[in-house]
């Protein structure tokens, strides 16, 4: 009896009805042209569960007659039925029948055990405690929403469309009996097989003083519904959506829906021997903000798990559209040249050596160059230029959630430091597609576009100068060779510190796409990048869908307009089309990113530890400045002398070394604390 009352203790938790009863959840979710979309059906529950009263009362008393006869009497074990199913098993010699009752059903799909005496035992005591919770309605509401069938159904409802191809509404008592029927042994009374359950419905429905139609198997085989996964979405769309007469009418498209689900499947199952077994989808109309296609793979296909597409995740280099957006509000232009060469930069009082995804470096570069190849160092000078709150509170309008302050992400915010859902990328990147004028993203179809949430983020001729970058093949080819459309798309990719997150999005006049592979536990993957892995998915999906409206070319604001630039070079100038702001000097501005006086490693201070294994007169840190000229250089006030760089000894103790650039009257210094 004591591990009776032990199994008991650890089971009692599990006896809990309220997630899966109607009055919790939405009956049906219908597309954007309302067809009913349906469910994969890997997965342990019945999403939406239909009220008891929905149900037939033919349906529920032929049910109690077959499994259940005193439900209504007893307090979840019949013992007179266990009794008689005892003595027939001892005269039997066999463990054929086993005097369950509908309470005692339901804790075992509650509960899924193995097939044993002991399990069967105590799962006896557990319905003791279901009946004690909750009422007999519940207690048959949720056992005729949940019971297992084959194919992974459950429930009656998923069970008349599985072999009737109807609702469940719509059957007549012969086809309610053969149901009830199979579910004694779902594999063996099979409709689409045999047609063995209509000599066990005849008997059943003799009880009921019915007259059974037996069923043929012909009309009943290979009838289903298409299956549009949903599954792990569900959640989402209920508490984004309102519920009109048990219906929610969501702008999803099923045919992009599906097409999306399989691609996105197809490429987890080919990414998975390199550790990307998760991944995350999206297809948004950026024009209207509707949600066309939502797809949540998080493991096992199509299962009620996370939603993949709501869990904060690092964005890598999918960020740095926004942070030139920034800086073209502030002067910056596509043409305006940037230096890519060395930079480190400092975290946590160390020093960390910024680098380029290839390890190459192309000194001068416009900004055009630095942002379609995705570049890290020109990012890190240009966040330096603007400062660090800039890029963080272009993100905060846009309607991302940063929990932490400016000053937690610092410069690394550029390069995709924090962690930010493919939902809230969605949202930002469909402002950048509207041209600048953000509008809320809705999946709900009932919510009038009046009521959908609008604001402006950035002008339009800066989303156009973005816009025009991201699509030009030949501006990426440093990084990523000759990569072309057959119409223009805006496309940026991203990588996570150690292979931990690969995204990409895509951009055409209608559609914005992104996709999101990665683990959820947050394991690195073998080398997998945004452009090997997510790419190809949104390539796939927005070569696919087509073009209403015309080519497909980005408008361009009346203020720009396109011309030759020669773009400097070691051996004069490069002759390139480039974007200008009519009226503006075509020169680069005195607000250039390589104008801006820092020390480098630019820092306001730096922990260093002298390494005994160094010789002491080696333990030397170089010091340098983004000025081309000699700067004049001091430790704790006393000069030093003046010269481009600076070779600091390393000792004990707390320094402040300064650089001082008389030509532009500009000043930077860092705290240095040296230790043992």
């Amino acid at each position: 009896m004591i591990f009776t009352c032990i199994d008991i203790y650890n089971n009692k938790d599990h006896i809990e009805l309220g997630d899966y009863l109607s009055t919790n959840r939405a009956t049906t979710i219908l597309d954007r042209d309302n067809k009913k979309l349906s469910l994969s059906y890997i997965d342990h529950w019945n999403p939406f569960p239909k009220p008891l009263g929905s149900f037939s009362p033919f349906l529920i008393q032929a049910l109690i007659v077959s499994e259940d006869k005193r439900f209504h009497s007893h307090y979840g074990v019949d013992v007179l039925a266990k009794a008689r199913a005892i003595i027939y098993n001892l005269k039997s010699l066999s463990f054929s029948q086993g005097g369950t009752t509908l309470s005692e059903q339901v804790v075992r799909i509650l509960i899924d055990s193995p097939k044993s005496v002991w399990n069967r035992w105590v799962q006896s005591w557990l319905s003791l405690i279901l009946e004690s919770r909750y009422t007999k309605d519940e207690i048959l509401e949720f056992y005729i929403n949940q019971v297992p069938f084959s194919s992974n159904r459950r429930g009656f409802t998923q069970a008349a469309n599985l072999y009737f191809g109807r609702d469940i509404e719509t059957l007549n008592k012969s086809e309610m009996l053969a149901l009830i029927v199979m579910l004694r042994a779902p594999s063996r009374f099979d409709l689409r097989k045999n047609d063995l359950v209509n000599g066990r419905a005849k008997l059943l429905a003799s009880k009921l003083s019915f007259e059974y139609s037996d069923l043929s198997i012909s009309t009943i085989q290979d009838i289903d519904m298409p299956e549009v996964p949903i599954n792990s979405i569900v959640d989402f769309i209920r508490s984004q959506s309102k519920i009109l007469n048990g219906k929610v009418r969501s702008t999803l498209d099923s045919s992009i829906q599906a097409e999306l689900s399989a691609i996105v499947r197809q490429r987890i199952t080919s990414l998975k021997r390199k550790g990307a077994s998760h991944g995350a989808a999206m297809v948004v109309d950026h024009t209207t903000g509707e949600i066309l296609a939502m797809v949540s793979e998080n493991g096992e296909f199509n299962s009620f798990g996370y939603n993949t597409s709501l869990i904060p995740r690092q964005p890598g280099s999918t960020l740095k559209p926004f942070l030139y957006a920034a800086y073209f509000m502030q002067g910056g232009r596509p043409h305006h040249m940037i230096d890519d060469s060395p930079v480190s930069s400092v975290i946590a009082g160390g020093i960390h050596e910024v680098k380029n995804y290839s390890h190459n470096y192309y000194g001068e570069l416009s900004t055009r160059e630095a942002l379609a190849n995705s570049l890290n160092v020109p990012a890190i000078r240009t966040v330096r230029a603007l400062g660090e709150d800039v890029l963080f509170e272009l993100l905060t309008k846009a309607g991302v959630t940063l929990p932490k302050p400016a000053s937690y992400y610092g410069e690394g915010l550029a390069l995709g430091n924090a962690e930010i859902s493919l939902f809230e990328m969605m949202q930002i990147y469909t402002c950048l597609a509207n041209r600048g004028q953000c509008i809320g993203l809705k999946i709900d179809s009932a919510l009038a576009p009046r009521s959908q949430t609008k604001w402006k983020l950035f002008d339009t001729e800066v989303a156009d100068m973005i816009l025009d970058i991201l699509s030009d093949p030949k501006a990426r080819v440093k990084e990523f060779g000759d990569y072309r459309f057959s119409h223009q798309v805006a496309v940026k990719t991203g990588t996570s510190t150690d292979y931990r997150d690969a995204w990409a999005f895509a951009i055409n006049r209608k559609y914005l796409i992104g996709t999101w592979f990665g683990d959820l536990e947050s394991k690195a993957m073998d080398e997998v990048t945004g452009s090997f892995a997510a790419l190809p998915v949104v390539r796939t999906m927005i070569e696919s869908l087509s073009l209403d409206d015309g080519p497909g070319v980005f408008s361009l604001s009346k203020r720009l307009y396109r011309d030759q630039w020669c773009a400097p070079k070691v051996n004069g100038c490069e002759l390139t089309d480039e974007l200008f702001v009519v009226g503006e000097d075509r020169q680069d501005s005195v607000d250039s990113v390589n104008d801006v006086f820092e020390m480098i490693p630019n820092a306001s201070y730096l922990h260093l530890a002298i390494d005994p294994r160094i010789p002491k007169e080696k333990q030397v840190l170089k010091f340098d400045t983004s000025s081309l000229n000699q700067v004049n250089w001091s430790v704790n006030g006393r000069p030093v002398g003046s010269m481009k760089s600076f070779d600091f000894s390393l000792r004990p103790g707390t320094y402040e070394i300064s650089a001082y650039d008389p030509s532009h009257s500009a000043e930077a210094k860092v705290k240095v604390y040296v230790h043992d």
